[in-house]
């Protein structure tokens, strides 16, 4: 569909229960009579061409449960009588937008809440306290916006986030004064800010940990040694960082091998020292006898081969493996790989794939685009994550589901 939403949509379908009408070419402003839909529980809007500020009639849709509106070109602030009249919302989306000012303090009317992403805004000053009251969030995604100040106290109240992005910005402080209550956390990246100190051996405590970026920060110390207790961690950074020592044999111990390593780790960087590790004495660099990336101020502009270099400016869209013997291979040509082993092992039929609201569509995306370890098409466990993830959204559905961001 291309041009403008009629008014009269909305208008005369008061009873409208889902709209979906992502990925198309949607364009000037949502009709301010929106909020006639009184009915609507799931409004899905993404990637669209969409402007101007959100209509203040999205505040009537009290019972509305999910609202996907990234990758479009809104403007403006989040409108704080929006959030005081939605107070149903389990998925909040509006990242890739032009988003402006703070996030309002009315946020803590959506106690329901389980995804809430921000990201890639132009959302600035320091995060409220009113964060705290989402108890039930699940995945925070604050990314590539321009928030400042130290993290405040009350993110560690959030017990049951899995899922928290805040790369990209300018915070600064302690990373892991409060950080470290949430045991429930898979992903979390800090990548990119300012953030000072050293780690605290108690970064043990996140347990459930798979993913942790805190590279380009100005972290110092050694790393405590406790992260050896992180057994499920599969993608460690620390690279551009002051961190130096030595990284430990038990910590080397959590290195995922082809040849039947118990670990899961499958990529460790850091500043390491890259001559003769015998004359590595841990000083502004650090000894690694397993590090599959290493980076430092003298190789900075020839990066090894081995090192599968993350994307240093946002977390959603890593460069892909460039590998002679595989013909320099390219994003495009990664993604028909990976749709094309999902067919010919039968995961998934053709035509499920194709269809963009399809659990299996959506879980083959997020293989390609958001996954944190962004898999060779060759890699015996990408159909084991695809099949999890799979799974994932077939029970998010429900009988409808939508296409969108992964969660």
């Amino acid at each position: 569909m291309r041009g403008s939403l009629p008014a009269e949509v909305f208008a005369v379908c008061e009873d409208l229960h889902a709209f979906d009408m992502q990925n198309n070419r949607i364009t000037d402003c949502l009709p301010e009579n929106i909020g006639l839909a009184s009915k609507l529980e799931y409004l899905y809007l993404s990637a669209n061409e969409l402007t101007c500020e959100l209509p203040s009639g999205l505040g009537n849709i009290s019972g509305l449960r999910e609202l996907e509106l990234f990758d479009n070109s809104f403007s403006g602030t989040i409108p704080a009588n929006m959030l005081v009249g939605v107070g149903k919302l389990r998925r909040l989306i509006l990242s890739k937008n032009l988003f402006s000012g703070i996030i309002p303090p009315q946020i803590a009317n959506l106690k329901t809440l389980e995804t809430l992403h921000l990201n890639e805004n132009i959302l600035s000053s320091s995060l409220p306290e009113e964060l705290s009251e989402l108890s039930n969030l699940v995945s925070l995604r604050l990314n590539s916006n321009s928030f400042d100040s130290n993290l405040p106290s009350s993110l560690s109240l959030l017990s049951r986030l899995e899922e928290l992005y805040l790369h990209d910005n300018n915070f600064s402080g302690r990373a892991f004064e409060h950080l470290t209550k949430l045991s429930n956390l898979r992903r979390l990246a800090l990548s990119h800010n300012s953030f000072s100190s050293s780690l605290p051996e108690e970064l043990g405590r996140l347990i459930n940990i798979e993913v942790l970026r805190l590279e380009s920060n100005l972290l110092e110390g050694t790393l405590p040694a406790s992260v050896a207790s992180l057994k499920k961690l599969e993608v460690f950074t620390i690279q551009e960082t002051n961190i130096e020592g030595n990284i430990t044999k038990e910590i080397c111990d959590l290195k995922f091998s082809d040849s039947g390593g118990s670990g899961r780790l499958r990529r460790l960087s850091a500043n390491c020292y890259d001559g003769d590790l015998d004359e590595c004495d841990g000083r502004f660099f650090v000894c690694c006898s397993c590090c599959d990336c290493v980076y430092n101020e003298f190789s900075a502009d020839d990066v090894p081969d081995e090192c599968y270099p993350f994307n240093e400016s946002e977390m959603d869209s890593f460069p892909f493996v460039l590998d002679d013997a595989k013909d320099g291979l390219q994003p495009a040509n990664r993604s028909d790989e990976i749709f094309r082993k999902i067919i010919d092992f039968d995961v998934s039929e053709e035509a499920a794939l194709s269809l963009p609201s399809s659990p299996q569509n959506m879980a083959a995306s997020w293989i390609i685009n958001d996954d944190e370890l962004q898999l060779d098409s060759s890699d015996f466990s990408l159909l084991q994550r695809y099949d999890t993830q799979s799974t994932t959204y077939c029970k998010r559905c429900s009988g409808f589901c939508s296409g969108g961001e992964s969660s």
